[in-house]
């Protein structure tokens, strides 16, 4: 893989189609939509507020509004499931097999039935964005758009803004105030919620910067500092474990990361983002500074260190081995596990709430289909590195990040990987 870059205005633009525009628009804007609709400075929420900030509504309608359009513009179910290879036909059929028996034999049916039809919600939007972006990308051959490229503008730029929200919201709050800063900011009934944003976003400003030159790297310079430094500021050490980590991996694997002016222009902006962390005021709430977090936490023992992921493991564990065939079902992990309180709604770990949910069938045909995709990801990104990088790192930093957290519980992180994902799909086969 050579490291040669080409001149900014070789360089594939935004594409043409208005549809992809708006689509990738409405995506990038959803942190800050789900904000809005839960911008109350007293705390006290409506009932339908709860209920957006609980189920993460904006994000769900999107799919649902995305599998509509796709319909619309004919796409054939049958037609994609038709064309995919057998390997991958027999594991997704074992996967759906084992999610339905779950369903069936959950202890609170209902709850596991929302599960479910979420699932399937997710599947079919995936496949519908697969249609969309090929169609996209084959109507707007010959003027140089790309999909991936505005993906990988959009979407810090859309948690860029998210960020510029939270400031405007803590200026009007007031940060000596006693208002619940933890659980009841705009959008998301926890602060580290919005880590499943920030964490792509940071991804794919790193993998710009990497792989563009000019005025688009000067924009992700900016954008990565803000989205890194409130990444900190939240406190969640997590993202940034995995954010370093696929770092770490990416400058091993691709020449254009080891670059000279790629290094100093990431370094900046990290420092930068860092410096922003410490300038914006904190509450007196020991949740919240990542470095601060990092530091206390060289005393502590495993469990304390790991914010109790070591006994929620142990107990989901335990609860896996209880129904290792058929699983629990989704959404019965809070009410289930003892080490969840009734208030963790999953393990912060893929691996085992996909045992937990769907049994160990279920979960080994769900990480082998991911691991398919894995290597075909690698393979286009190595064939394909200047239009790639981004999307590769952040699909891949949110793949380590789900070993830690809830990445593929909840449904706007698991769209952000699937649109990471397909979009690299929906280019050519590479030679």
């Amino acid at each position: 893989m050579t490291n040669t870059k080409e001149s900014d205005d070789n360089v594939p633009g935004w594409p043409e189609s208005r549809p992809a525009i708006w689509w990738i628009a409405a995506l990038s804007a959803l942190p800050v939509v789900t904000a809005l609709l839960s911008f109350r400075v007293d705390g006290e929420f409506a009932f339908w507020q709860l209920i957006a900030r609980q189920f993460w509504l904006p994000s769900q309608l999107f799919e649902i509004a995305t599998i509509v359009f796709a319909l619309s513009r004919g796409c054939d179910v049958q037609k994609e499931w038709a064309g995919l290879g057998g390997k991958v036909k027999s594991l997704a059929a074992l996967w759906l097999l084992s999610i339905l028996l779950a369903t069936a034999f959950a202890e609170t049916r209902n709850t596991a039935v929302l599960s479910l039809i979420s699932w399937i919600i997710h599947t079919l939007s995936a496949v519908s964005a697969l249609f969309l972006f090929r169609r996209w990308r084959s109507s707007s051959q010959g003027n140089r758009g790309d999909i991936t490229i505005m993906f990988a503008d959009a979407m810090p730029i859309g948690s860029a803004a998210f960020v510029l929200l939270m400031v405007i919201f803590m200026v009007m709050v007031g940060i000596s105030s006693d208002y619940d800063w933890v659980s009841s900011l705009p959008g998301f009934t926890h602060i580290r919620h919005s880590g499943y944003f920030l964490m792509p976003a940071i991804a794919l400003s790193t993998g710009m910067i990497a792989s563009h030159e000019g005025k688009r790297r000067q924009l992700h310079l900016v954008v990565l500092a803000i989205n890194f430094g409130f990444a900190i500021w939240i406190g969640s050490r997590g993202p940034l474990m995995a954010y370093f980590g696929v770092l770490a991996a990416a400058m091993l694997l691709f020449a254009m990361m080891r670059n000279a002016r790629t290094i100093g222009t990431i370094t900046l902006a990290l420092a930068g983002g860092a410096l922003l962390s410490q300038a914006i005021p904190t509450p007196d709430h020991s949740s919240f500074n990542a470095v601060a977090r990092f530091e206390g936490s060289n005393s502590q023992s495993a469990d304390k260190l790991s914010s109790g992921r070591t006994e929620i493991w142990r107990d989901t564990w335990l609860g896996v081995l209880e129904h290792p065939v058929l699983g629990h079902g989704g959404n019965q992990f809070r009410l289930q596990v003892p080490a969840a309180k009734e208030t963790y709604n999953h393990p912060h770990n893929s691996v085992l709430q996909f045992a937990y949910e769907w049994g160990l069938i279920g979960a080994a045909a769900m990480l082998s289909l991911l691991a398919l995709l894995g290597g075909k990801l690698v393979r286009f990104t190595f064939a394909y590195p200047r239009r790639n990088l981004a999307l590769f790192l952040a699909a891949f930093s949110m793949t380590l990040f789900s070993l830690i957290d809830g990445v593929f519980y909840y449904n706007l992180p698991i769209m952000l990987f699937l649109t990471c994902a397909f979009g690299i799909l929906s280019q050519a086969e590479p030679d």
